[in-house]
C-alpha cells in the first residue's frame, strides 16, 4: 500500500534544496516510493469537523537541484496521509497559532504528527524550557515592562535581547549594559507591548553554540556552530560556520530532563540549543540542521527519521 507524507512548509521557492531538512526527508522518503506532498499554512481549513488543505505531490530532482509541485493543488483531507510534517517556520504569530488549531481536528489513529500541534502550541522555543528546566537556564527574564526590564539588567554587566517568537537569529541583539543604544533597543523590541527575552550573556559564548537533534527525545546527531568574527550570532542563517560537536556529560543531564516532557507532548522530532552548558532554546516548529551533520559525520540521519514515523 503506498504510503503519502504531506509537508506543511514555507513556500518552495524560498528553500535553500542543498540545506533544507524538510526537504532531505522528502528526498529519503522519495527514494522508498512514499509520495509527498506539500502545502502552506494559508491553504489549511476545517471542512466537515475535519482538517483540509490545498495540496499536491511535489517531486525533488537531487542531480539539477529542483522541487516542484506535479499537478495542480487539489483538496484533500488530513485523513489522507500516513505522516504529516508540520515545519513551518517562524515567527509563531497569530496565523501560525490559528493553523495549529486546525491541525488538531486529525484522527491520532490514521495520521502521525510531526509534531504535535497541542505540543507545538504549549511548547513556545524561548519560554518552555524555562518552565520544565529553569536551571538549566542562563539568569533570565520575559516581560515587556520597561522598568522590570531595566532593573533587570543593572544586575548583568552584559546581557542578550531576543524577540519571543522569531528564529535563525533574526533579532538577537547582545548590549554591555552601559551602551547607550540600549534603551532605544529595549523601546523598539517592547513596542505595542512585545514580550522580549532579556538573558545574562554566557561567558564564552564566541566558542559555540551546540545544536543536538532528539528524535523521541533520543540523540539524533549534533553539530557547533561558531560565530562569525563580525558577528555575535552563530545561526548559519546569520553566517556562522558548523564543525563536529561533542556531546558533554552535562548535555545529556539537559536531555534526560527534557525527555519525558517532550515525549508527554508528541514533540518527536526537536533541536536543543545549548551554550557552554546552558539551555538557550527548544526547536520544535522546524528543526535543522540535518543536512550539516549528515556531511559532517557520513550518516544518513533523514534514514533514521522516515524509519521512525513509519513505526508509529
Amino acid at each position: 500500500m503506498n504510503k503519502n507524507f504531506l509537508y506543511i512548509i514555507d513556500p518552495l521557492i524560498s528553500l535553500n534544496l542543498s540545506t533544507d531538512t524538510s526537504v532531505a526527508i522528502m528526498e529519503e522518503a522519495q527514494s522508498r516510493n512514499i509520495t509527498n506532498y506539500a502545502c502552506e499554512i494559508s491553504e489549511l481549513f476545517i471542512k466537515d469537523g475535519k482538517c483540509h488543505m490545498l495540496c499536491a505531490p511535489v517531486y525533488f530532482d537531487k542531480q539539477n537541484q529542483t522541487i516542484d509541485y506535479t499537478q495542480n493543488k487539489s483538496v484533500r483531507s488530513i485523513d489522507d496521509f500516513n505522516v504529516v510534517f508540520m515545519r513551518k517556520d517562524p515567527p509563531v504569530d497569530e496565523t501560525f497559532i490559528s493553523a495549529l488549531w486546525l491541525l488538531r481536528a486529525y484522527e491520532p489513529k490514521k495520521t502521525f504528527m510531526v509534531n504535535e500541534p497541542n505540543g507545538i502550541l504549549v511548547a513556545n522555543e524561548k519560554l518552555f524550557g524555562l518552565n520544565i528546566a529553569h536551571a538549566y537556564f542562563s539568569d533570565t527574564l520575559i516581560a515587556n515592562n520597561i522598568s522590570v526590564i531595566k532593573d533587570f539588567i543593572k544586575k548583568h554587566k552584559k546581557i542578550v535581547l531576543k524577540p519571543i517568537n522569531k528564529s535563525s537569529g533574526a533579532g538577537v541583539l547582545i548590549f554591555e549594559n552601559t551602551d547607550k543604544n540600549l534603551n532605544s533597543a529595549i523601546e523598539l523590541l517592547t513596542l505595542n507591548n512585545n514580550f522580549i527575552v532579556v538573558q545574562k550573556y554566557i561567558e564564552n559564548a564566541q566558542n559555540g553554540d551546540k545544536r543536538i537533534l532528539l528524535l523521541d527525545g533520543q540523540i539524533l546527531g549534533a553539530i557547533l556552530r561558531t560565530p562569525h568574527t563580525s558577528d555575535y550570532r552563530a545561526n548559519l542563517h546569520a553566517g556562522g560556520s558548523f564543525s563536529k560537536a561533542l556531546i558533554a556529560p552535562k548535555d545529556r543531564e539537559i536531555i534526560n530532563h527534557l525527555k519525558p516532557y517532550l515525549k508527554n507532548l508528541g514533540l518527536h522530532f526537536v533541536g536543543l540549543d545549548i551554550i557552554e552548558g546552558y539551555l538557550t532554546e527548544i526547536n520544535v516548529t522546524s528543526p535543522t540542521t540535518i543536512r550539516q551533520i549528515e556531511l559532517l559525520e557520513n550518516i544518513n540521519l533523514k534514514a533514521k527519521i522516515v524509519d521512525y514515523v513509519l513505526k508509529n
